[in-house]
């Protein structure tokens, strides 16, 4: 026999949950939003206030924050927003956040990144898929290639 009860209270439970959740990222994408008006509006302390209010990560919130550090002379907790954002960015935004870390790095006095970091981040963000999917497709046929050679 089915606890009727018991299914009730679980989707009741289940229902309640999702509701949560859902009022808690909107509240994180009012603050967003927020955050972005008073940086418009110049008033970058208040900016910060909001972005500091958001519970979830992302890389665009990090590069928000980071350049509302930078106006505000922060500079080192700016490069450090930056540094997050530039390893969850997707390329259309990391071009923006390298332009940003330039300028930081310039401000702080410190020495631009190598090409051989700049092309590992490249890789990472999914410039490069492509040529990740050729170099496997190269792997596979080699393999098939001496499996074939053994059989010969």
């Amino acid at each position: 026999m089915v606890n009727y009860k018991g299914v009730i209270m679980k989707k009741i439970i289940l229902f309640f949950c999702i509701a949560v959740q859902s009022i808690e990222a909107n509240k994180d994408y009012e603050f967003f939003l927020k955050g972005n008006h008073l940086a418009q509006l110049g008033k970058f302390e208040e900016a910060l206030d909001a972005y500091n209010n958001i519970t979830i990560s992302s890389s665009a919130i990090a590069y928000n924050k980071g350049l509302t550090l930078y106006v505000l002379g922060k500079y080192g907790q700016a490069l450090g927003q930056l540094r997050y954002a530039e390893l969850k960015a997707s390329s259309d935004l990391l071009s923006k956040v390298k332009k940003s870390l330039v300028i930081v790095n310039n401000k702080l006095g410190l020495s631009q990144d190598s090409w051989i970091y700049t092309a590992l981040l490249d890789l990472q963000s999914g410039i490069w898929l492509g040529f990740e999917q050729i170099l496997f497709i190269m792997l596979f046929l080699g393999i098939l290639f001496f499996i074939y050679q053994e059989i010969k």
